[in-house]
């Protein structure tokens, strides 16, 4: 089913946009590129956004969970840490 879910659903509840792009971080956790509902986001037990919110795409600077963006494509963690994701309409790496 199609939707969307807040940060702290469980896993085995949440709801996703229908296209989603889909990686693991460095704990192995899935890291899914939430395209329609704008959002990164980590599921272990729960759903975390790790970014994105319900605008759309504003600028930089500020913090990832405050970030308004259009269809993340691609999510990588990097070896430090580091969460890497691009987005459809702009392709920059963030």
């Amino acid at each position: 089913i199609s939707g969307y879910s807040p940060s702290g659903t469980a896993r085995d509840r949440a709801l996703f946009s229908a296209e989603l792009r889909l990686g693991l971080d460095s704990q192995g956790r899935l890291l899914v590129g939430d395209r329609t509902n704008g959002r990164l986001r980590r599921v272990s037990s729960v759903v975390d956004s790790l970014a994105g919110t319900d605008l759309l795409y504003t600028g930089e600077g500020g913090p990832a969970t405050a970030a308004n963006f259009q269809t993340p494509v691609y999510v990588a963690q990097s070896r430090a840490g580091t969460y890497y994701f691009s987005i459809e309409a702009l392709l920059p790496l963030k």
